[in-house]
């Protein structure tokens, strides 16, 4: 039996070929890098058992001969990028799909495999933050990290998660103002201007303004246009 690489691969580039073949159904099927190339291919002369094994072709290295009775690990004969063996240990069955998302958590199936997380399960690590989440901000879904704060502003990893910031970011809408410290103070981490009275939350601090009131002193005005602070003043004449 002989197959040609085809596309050539790079010479710095390794690649896995898969033989298997049915002796039943006298078929045979290849693969590449663990995805299907071809499969229902027929023998050229029946076979019963393995006669012998060659290859031909433009020279080129063998890092790895194995030569099993079984299925090997970490193949998919079923034309995605999920190993048969992958879905069969959490689905039961070979009906999944590379872009799938059964447990809603915000990585398709192909990225569970990948990350080594539980396809069924939004939580792998049970930290109560979605695997996807977690994958998308630099966090661990295999490990309980909830109660970390990688970017030491104030919030955990989990309060980062329940108010929507960033876990790596110390000020998620960029106002001079850490996280945790609106959090803790009442203004919005997500907005700039929480009180929307014109001036950016860390301008108001800086002024010693209240940046959740947009009258901080009561006075009933405000008035802020063009990012200057205009400021209204009634006098009355004798």
């Amino acid at each position: 039996m002989a197959f040609t690489n085809i596309p050539a691969v790079p010479r710095v580039d390794w690649v896995r070929m898969t033989l298997k073949l049915n002796y039943a159904a006298q078929t045979w099927a290849i693969a590449r890098d663990s995805r299907m190339l071809a499969d229902g291919l027929g023998f050229a002369t029946p076979q019963s058992a393995p006669a012998a094994f060659w290859m031909s072709g433009q020279k080129g290295y063998m890092d790895q001969l194995a030569i099993t009775t079984g299925m090997p690990e970490h193949l998919s004969f079923d034309g995605d990028f999920l190993p048969d063996d992958w879905e069969m240990a959490h689905f039961g069955n070979l009906d999944q799909t590379d872009d799938g998302d059964s447990d809603h958590d915000g990585l398709s199936n192909l990225l569970e495999y990948q990350a080594g997380t539980d396809p069924l399960n939004a939580d792998t690590d049970g930290d109560d933050m979605p695997d996807g989440w977690e994958v998308a901000h630099g966090l661990n879904p295999l490990v309980n990290d909830a109660a970390l704060d990688p970017d030491n502003d104030g919030l955990t990893n989990l309060q980062e998660y329940q108010y929507g910031t960033d876990s790596h970011n110390q000020d998620t809408d960029g106002d001079t103002l850490a996280d945790g410290w609106e959090v803790a103070h009442g203004s919005n981490p997500l907005s700039t201007d929480t009180d929307g009275d014109g001036l950016a939350d860390g301008v108001e601090v800086s002024n010693g303004t209240n940046p959740s009131e947009a009258d901080s002193d009561h006075a009933g005005l405000v008035g802020v246009h063009g990012g200057e602070i205009s400021i209204s003043v009634y006098a009355a004449r004798y």
